[in-house]
């Protein structure tokens, strides 16, 4: 199990990028609260600013919780995920260079979006009774989801014609 915690499912991990004047990587450790609502991954201020980025130009929004944020590209969130089943105890950390958000403010939490965890084919599996779960790579990985969608999008086209 690599997620833990009350009434979400957290995991220990770091945003990854150059510092602020863009010569040396940098990394910086979060508690990632995974948030299956969540498009985007955001990260407070605080830990945001330890980084060199690039803005996207007129990219900004609002969390659920009313949290302004800009997004950015340069920086790479990283977590941990367990084997497709879930049984042999290989755990792995990943990388995902999607677009992250940073707050305005350091309010809240830091959040992985499902944006980063399916750019890894990954799918969470969470108890809250227990508070206990896990990220697992989806059987197969990549090429079992480009199959996947082939066959849909295959079907779908021919349903799509016969009308």
């Amino acid at each position: 199990m690599n997620l833990t915690g009350k009434r979400r499912p957290q995991q220990a991990g770091r945003v990854i990028g150059l510092d602020p004047s863009g010569t040396y990587e940098h990394s910086a450790p979060v508690t990632w609260v995974v948030d299956t609502g969540a498009e985007v991954t955001l990260v407070r201020d605080r830990v945001g600013s330890q980084f060199g980025y690039k803005p996207v130009k007129g990219v900004c929004g609002k969390s659920t919780t009313g949290d302004s944020f800009y997004l950015v590209t340069g920086l790479q969130a990283e977590f941990s995920v367990e084997s497709h089943d879930g049984q042999d105890g290989s755990v792995s950390t990943v990388r995902s260079g999607r677009r992250i958000g940073i707050k305005r403010n350091d309010a809240g939490s830091d959040l992985l979006g499902m944006s980063q965890v399916s750019d890894v084919c990954a799918t969470v599996h969470w108890n809250p009774r227990t508070g206990s779960g896990s990220m697992r790579v989806w059987a197969g990985g990549p090429t079992a989801a480009a199959a996947v969608f082939s066959i849909v999008r295959s079907a779908f086209g021919r349903l799509t014609r016969r009308g």
